[in-house]
């Protein structure tokens, strides 16, 4: 059986980092997963004995490490053009970006709700201390009377 891969040692191509993506040199193969199972006919309970169809390839690049460096799939993080990759860094981006805007509104939110029990504590306690504003104006009239 011969396996061909996506990409051979020393080929071009892009990784994304996040939001980033730089263009590096295949230095090694790290895995091939092919699944091709026919399954077992009738009704099947478990999914393990269902037809089943994959591949799955690994590699590592000269630029981010061979051996103890990062593991790269082709499609998800690893791509043969800098178009693919810029599209994914700049979604990646847009997420991210959406991600800070719900924040933002969120803790706008918060401090709105913090200013608005803060404005009503002080109405509360304004409130309390003009009732006993009152009532010492109320002791002192008493006390004035009761000295004439």
């Amino acid at each position: 059986m011969i396996i061909e891969t996506t990409f051979s040692p020393g080929d071009k191509v892009f990784v994304v980092q996040q939001y980033d993506f730089q263009e590096v040199t295949i230095g090694q193969v790290t895995s091939v997963e092919i699944t091709d199972t026919p399954g077992i006919d009738g009704e099947i309970i478990f999914d393990n004995y269902k037809a089943q169809k994959g591949r799955k390839e690994e590699y590592m690049c000269v630029e981010t490490g061979i051996g103890s460096g990062s593991v790269w799939a082709p499609g998800e993080n690893l791509f043969r053009t800098k178009e693919e990759a810029e599209i994914l860094a700049q979604k990646n981006r847009d997420a991210r970006d959406e991600r800070i805007l719900i924040l933002d509104v969120e803790n706008k939110n918060r401090i709105h709700s913090a200013i608005r029990d803060a404005k009503n504590s002080l109405e509360h306690w304004q409130n309390k201390l003009a009732a006993v504003k009152a009532e010492q104006k109320k002791r002192d009239a008493i006390a004035k009377e009761e000295k004439q």
